[in-house]
């Protein structure tokens, strides 16, 4: 059993398999929804990483579901999407995703990005605490 839970999210069952052998990783626990899962089913979403979702390629749909998720999860919210306007963008970021990647993605640059964002959220709890317990030792940046 891996040790990064891991949301993925998308619109079509059939990209199921692709996903599967991409995200099948020792350490990663994944799992799998559409967006009607994410009304029909109760998911137990408290012990999540991390949601990835793959676009739709329908821009209010993936803004919508981005929202929804936002609502629903606080772990670190990635969007894959073929969309690179920058209004959709801008919109996927109002909505509350914290990292997009563009265009066309390999199975090594989405296991990079999440890799990565596993990094940092190993690092982020003590940084926390740090400011937390001793702002005195936060120094602002003088000019």
């Amino acid at each position: 059993m891996g040790q990064h839970s891991i949301l993925f999210v998308n619109t079509l069952l059939d990209g199921r398999s692709r996903w599967k052998s991409i995200l099948n990783e020792p350490d990663f626990d994944v799992v799998y929804a559409t967006q009607l899962d994410l009304s029909v089913r109760g998911l137990a979403l408290n012990n999540i990483h991390l949601v990835l979702v793959e676009g739709s390629g329908v821009a209010a749909a993936d803004i919508e579901l981005c929202t929804r998720l936002r609502d629903l999860v606080q772990a670190p919210l990635l969007l894959l999407s073929d969309n690179v306007s920058e209004d959709f963008i801008l919109a996927a970021y109002n909505a509350g995703i914290d990292e997009f990647v563009p265009g066309q993605y390999s199975a090594a640059l989405v296991k990079a990005v999440l890799r990565a964002w596993f990094r940092w959220l190993q690092r982020e709890p003590e940084l926390l605490l740090s400011y937390q317990f001793e702002p005195f030792n936060v120094k602002h940046m003088q000019e």
